[in-house]
């Protein structure tokens, strides 16, 4: 049976010391793990969490986006090794709060544009980085997620089959896909098939309305996805990540300029509640 979980940025800019609260929150809107974003590693009490995930009864998941001083991509091998090192601490942290799951845009600076499509060199740099932090993850038994985002955010991965050719070239079996339906429908020509195609590659899905907003209420089609998910008999991780406009910070980073949801609570609790219908009817 697959797992719901959700992504915290739909309550809040940065994860700190008080987010603990919102682990309860989305265990009451009904999900069965959060998404714990490293990003500010100082800010991540691993011990806190871990206890609290406890408390509630739920698991986490981890992910991360590399920037220009961690870019495994970059011409200038000590920034390659400082994402190296700074990928080889998020494993760690996922580790010490019991997950097994680490993921995001591990691959490349987020937000990287270099005005031309990616050369070998960058392909080579990138699996080179991730193959070294794939077999230090395995050492703890961590899946490392690639997580293919549209043409805005990333000149690397964008598709499905781009991370799977990321994966081949690592060669090393800890590696999955993390696709996202928002990302997706940017980027791919349907829904069905690029997550037919990865069948057991596929570590983790987050489910997103093509605007962000509510699922259910957009273009996505949804039935396609879950059909996928159903005839490769997918039983992992889904998550909702949104985002609203009543977060300042995260609206902006995110392009939200306009009300998608009155706030994170109604869109993670009606979210979900089409999400798990349309899982039912497939009797996922």
């Amino acid at each position: 049976m697959i797992k719901f979980g959700i992504h915290p940025y739909i309550w809040t800019a940065q994860w700190n010391e008080s987010s603990l609260p919102l682990i309860s929150q989305a265990r009451q809107a009904g999900f069965d793990f959060i998404e714990i974003p490293l990003v500010d590693l100082e800010y991540i009490d691993t011990q806190a969490i871990r206890q609290e995930l406890k408390n509630q009864g739920m698991f986490c998941i981890c992910s991360t986006g590399l920037n220009q001083t961690t870019d495994i991509t970059s011409e200038d091998k000590n920034i390659r090794q400082n994402g190296i090192d700074f990928l080889k601490r998020c494993v760690d942290l996922t580790s010490e709060m019991e997950a097994d799951f680490f993921s995001g845009v591990t691959y490349s600076a987020f937000g990287k544009n270099v005005g031309r499509p990616p050369c070998l060199d960058e392909w080579k740099y990138s699996a080179d980085a991730l193959r070294e932090v794939a077999t230090y993850a395995a050492d703890k038994s961590i899946i490392i997620g690639i997580e293919p985002v549209n043409r805005y955010e990333t000149y690397l991965i964008n598709t499905g089959e781009q991370a799977h050719q990321l994966i081949e070239m690592v060669g090393e079996p800890n590696l999955k896909v993390h696709l996202d339906t928002y990302h997706m429908n940017i980027e791919e020509k349907n829904f069905y098939q690029p997550i037919y195609q990865l069948g057991n590659l596929l570590g983790c899905i987050h489910l997103c309305e093509n605007d962000r907003g509510i699922p259910g209420t957009g273009l996505v089609r949804w039935d396609d996805i879950f059909r996928a998910l159903k005839d490769i008999n997918y039983q992992g991780n889904v998550a909702i990540e949104s985002f609203v406009a009543n977060v300042p910070k995260i609206a902006a980073a995110t392009c939200i300029w306009r009300s998608l949801a009155p706030d994170g609570d109604t869109l993670a609790r009606e979210g979900l509640a089409f999400l798990k219908s349309i899982s039912q009817k497939e009797a996922l």
